[in-house]
C-alpha cells in the first residue's frame, strides 16, 4: 500500500516539475529554476513513479500465489495444501488446522515446543 502512495506522489511531483520548473521558497528568499532540467528530471521523477507503481503490482500478486500451509493438531506436522488435497494428516488421520494462527488457538502446543 505504502508503495502505491509514493508512487501516485512521484508521478504528480513529475508532472508539477515539467508544468510549473520555477519554484520559489518565500520562507528563505531563494528562487529555484529548473527550465533547462524539468523535461529529463520530471520524465525521470514519473518513471520512477511508474515503477514503483509496477513494483507495488508485483508484491501484492506474489503474496496471492503463496501455497496455504497446514498443521496437524495431533503430530505438529506442517504440509502445503496442495500436497493432501483432503486437507486431513497423512499420518494421523486428522483434520489439518491452518497454520497462522495455530499457535494462538492452542497455546499448549506452544509450551510443548519450548520445553523441549
Amino acid at each position: 500500500m505504502n508503495l502505491v502512495f509514493v508512487g501516485f506522489i512521484l508521478i504528480l511531483l513529475g508532472i508539477i516539475i515539467i508544468i510549473n520548473p520555477i519554484s520559489h521558497d518565500y520562507i528563505w528568499g531563494y528562487i529555484s529554476d529548473l527550465s533547462d532540467y524539468n523535461i529529463p528530471l520530471g520524465g525521470l521523477i514519473i518513471a520512477v513513479g511508474i515503477y514503483a507503481l509496477y513494483l507495488s503490482t508485483k508484491t501484492e500478486s506474489k503474496k496471492s500465489n503463496e501455497p496455504d500451509y497446514f498443521i496437524c493438531p495431533s503430530c505438529l506436522h506442517p504440509v502445503v495444501e496442495s500436497d493432501v488435497p483432503e486437507l486431513r494428516c497423512l499420518k494421523c488421520n486428522l483434520d489439518l488446522e491452518p497454520i497462522k494462527g495455530f499457535y494462538e488457538r492452542h497455546p499448549e502446543k506452544k509450551e510443548s515446543l519450548t520445553s523441549c
